[in-house]
């Protein structure tokens, strides 16, 4: 009875009290936790009962959200670690004050293969190679000034004593007064990317030796080749004037009124078999000069490997270009297959002319080195699509999968052995390409070959140097008085014979041509090679600009190549023209007989 009594009197509370407390178990259930309430008085238990019961079932709630965000933060984090840890490049967070690593990622440890404990606490200078030390320096520096690094090339050592080329990134941690307190480094590991450059500056000092051999060959070649082909153009004008003489001689009235006399002259004839021999003669004589022409041009191709790096833009017709790639490697193909050209008329385009033939001859050469058969064919054609200019090259060669399409042009990628390539000839187009406002496709199929699909703008947005045109122009122009310089002695004989009509004074080498020219500076033109030992054609015209100005306009150059930094820097600072050897008879004499022209209108 006691015990209800006790709950009857404890069920009879007042209004008021009963009010309270039902309002505060709301506002804690509302989430006010820090609600009070004066536990004077009695309450009514049925209303206390029902709050406490919301109460229960909204902290069960809350607690149900917390252990689910709970849940979310920790999977959260867990995947922040492993992208972390598992990142590419390497992190570090560094305390600004301590200068020691705080936090470092598993990348980081298995670049270097050390354990966490051997890094974290530990100054960051420490993961440095000490050959790095002035660049390091350098980047803390710029930390200090902007609160950041961008792109520092560093080594960090490992305990082995190994290095590891990395490109350091730093940017700056700030408290809420935007004072640093840590800094993130990210190391990108370029080892691979410094060897790839290596390699590449290796193979580009290869084929400069290359190239510079195949000037010095193209230089030797040219000499020899000079003077004969100038001395064939003699022969070839000594022998028409010969069976002209003899068909004049023959009609001679003398000759011709007396019938002993004109049977004689022609029982000589055929007993020497002049007639035949004078035909043969002009045969042989055109055949050389056929097949020194040929020479030329193989010459002037060689020499693409001297000046791929140096040589000036020039407004080329495509097609041409493309003949000189075909010239390089037709005896590479012929080996293998047949080389096909299917070239249509397209427009002319600024270009470097040499840099381009160089694309189409690893083209051709990748499709010939992929023939594999008695059928093998190589093709290139070309084509010009509205403002488009497209070569294609294509052969029926063994192919390659799909999956290597996009790794052809990826320096040192290559699927053959290696003594048949570097990797390189592609990715090298691709930028030659490129430079050329560009681009290269490739489709292949294993068995069915390859085809490679190069596109270029009719406009490149390259400028053309500007050249001294030498196409000759206007009637030959009356004798006139040249100075003929040069080191070689039959080149000197070979064209005072094809500038008869003139009169030539010869000069061997550059130093004997100013001797000359100190007794007597009156020419109306001066013919200069340009590579001499000792005194070359450089020397010549800075003597001449000093000492006799007048001259300067009347100089015209000529080279077999072999060209030094120094005389290439020269020709493309004058506008003197410069003619390739070896020298064709017509063209020489109506480029002299231009330039005189020109000389002599400048000064009237």
């Amino acid at each position: 009875m006691e015990s209800l009594r006790g709950a009857y009197s404890w069920g009879r509370v007042s209004k008021k009290h009963s009010t309270q407390i039902v309002d505060l178990v709301s506002r804690i259930t509302s989430g006010d936790l820090g609600a009070e309430l004066n536990p004077a008085g009695r309450v009514d238990l049925a209303n206390i009962a029902v709050e406490l019961n919301n109460l229960s079932k909204r902290l069960a709630f809350l607690e149900s959200d917390r252990a689910a965000a709970a849940s979310a933060l920790k999977a959260s984090e867990k995947k922040y670690h492993d992208l972390f840890d598992n990142a590419p490049d390497m992190f570090a967070s560094v305390n600004a004050e301590t200068e020691c690593v705080v936090e470092c990622n598993q990348t980081l440890l298995a670049a270097l293969g050390i354990e966490r404990d051997q890094i974290i606490g530990k100054p960051v200078y420490d993961l440095y190679h000490p050959d790095s030390k002035p660049a390091v320096e350098a980047a803390f520096r710029s930390f200090v000034e902007t609160g950041s690094v961008r792109g520092a090339e560093l080594q960090l050592q490992k305990p082995s004593g190994e290095t590891v080329d990395v490109e350091l990134n730093v940017s700056a941690i700030r408290d809420e007064h935007g004072n640093i307190v840590a800094s993130r480094s990210i190391w990108r590991d370029i080892t691979q990317r410094k060897h790839d450059e290596m390699l590449r500056r290796q193979h580009t000092d290869r084929l400069q030796a290359i190239g510079q051999l195949a000037a010095g060959v193209a230089h030797e070649i040219n000499n020899p080749a000079a003077f004969v082909l100038a001395n064939q153009s003699v022969m070839k004008e000594l022998l028409q004037s010969l069976s002209a003489c003899l068909e004049e001689l023959l009609s001679l009235p003398e000759i011709t009124h007396n019938p002993a006399t004109l049977e004689a002259a022609h029982r000589v004839l055929e007993h020497h078999r002049s007639e035949e021999a004078i035909r043969e003669l002009a045969e042989m004589v055109e055949d050389n000069t056929q097949g020194l022409k040929r020479i030329a041009v193989m010459v002037k191709d060689l020499r693409l490997f001297s000046r791929v790096e140096t040589e000036d833009v020039e407004c080329a017709p495509l097609n041409d270009v493309i003949e000189v790639a075909c010239h390089m490697v037709e005896n590479e193909v012929r080996h293998r297959g047949r080389l096909i050209k299917d070239l249509e008329s397209v427009s002319s385009i600024a270009c470097h002319r040499y840099r381009l033939s160089q694309v189409f001859v690893n083209l051709l050469l990748n499709g010939a080195q992929a023939l594999d058969g008695p059928d093998g064919e190589v093709r290139i054609s070309s084509c010009q699509t509205g403002d488009q200019l497209v070569v294609v090259v294509e052969d029926n060669g063994v192919g390659m999968p799909e999956s290597e399409h996009t790794r052809v042009f990826e320096p040192f990628f290559t699927t053959k052995g290696r003594t048949e390539g570097t990797g390189l000839g592609l990715s090298l187009s691709l930028e030659i390409v490129r430079q050329h406002g560009g681009s290269i496709e490739v489709d292949s199929e294993i068995g069915r070959g390859t085809r490679f699909t190069v596109t270029l703008p009719i406009d490149t947005g390259l400028q053309p140097n500007s050249r001294v045109s030498l196409i000759p122009s206007g009637e030959p122009a009356e004798r006139m008085k040249l100075l003929l310089v040069d080191d070689e002695p039959q080149i000197l004989r070979a064209y005072r014979r094809m500038l008869q009509h003139h009169h030539v004074v010869v000069a061997e080498g550059g130093a004997c041509a100013l001797d000359i020219l100190r007794e007597d500076h009156r020419f109306d033109l001066v013919l200069c090679d340009l590579m001499m030992p000792e005194c070359d054609g450089v020397q010549v015209y800075e003597e001449i600009s000093q000492r006799w100005p007048e001259l300067i306009d009347r100089i015209v150059f000529y080279s077999g190549g072999a060209f030094t930094p120094r005389a290439s820097a020269f020709v493309d600072s004058v506008g003197n023209i410069c003619l390739e050897k070896p020298l064709e008879s017509r063209l020489l004499l109506k480029v002299l007989d231009r330039v005189a022209r020109a000389a002599k209108q400048s000064t009237t």
